[in-house]
């Protein structure tokens, strides 16, 4: 019986050790963005849902705008306003000028980074100098006939430059 009892106590001795022993974290490695990005936007678009279209009214004045299928390839600047952890606020700004500001939230292993603004939704991945990934985005016109005939797929491709 003391023999049992003597076991029991080892035992629970173990258990104990074991069970208050500290847990090696997995503590991730979340990278600070750098502040300016280059690349390119490639989208397919009905219509022309933002002045980042080249051929949106905006750049083109009172021309004709698309209002059907059409696509484009163009350059884009990404610049990180700020960055606190895993939350950023950016610009996005296109050849013409047109500015944008979003913001976007980087996962725990800091290897996608989710951007949202008032139109557009994407995921991106990050790896290293660069980010690329794909979203989508609404027409911003005013009106909710605007909204809901100009919309886009887009793709983006950005390097690190500074």
């Amino acid at each position: 019986m003391i023999r049992s009892i003597r076991s029991m106590s080892l035992l629970m001795g173990l258990v104990s050790s074991v069970v208050m022993a500290p847990i090696p974290s997995r503590a991730q490695s979340i990278p600070v963005l750098k502040k300016e990005w280059q690349g390119t936007s490639t989208a397919t678009v009905v219509g022309a849902a933002t002045p980042f279209h080249p051929r949106h009214k905006a750049n083109i004045g009172a021309a004709n705008p698309p209002t059907d299928w059409n696509a484009f390839q163009e350059a884009r600047t990404l610049n990180i306003l700020k960055q606190q952890g895993r939350h950023l606020e950016m610009a996005l700004i296109s050849p013409r000028g047109y500015r944008q500001v979003m913001v976007g939230t980087l996962s725990a292993d800091g290897k996608l980074l989710q951007v949202v603004d008032s139109t557009r939704d994407l995921s991106l991945s990050v790896n290293g100098d660069k980010l690329s990934g794909c979203g989508s985005v609404r027409g911003i016109g005013g009106t909710f006939e605007h909204f809901s005939k100009n919309y886009s797929a887009t793709c983006w491709d950005f390097t690190a430059v500074k």
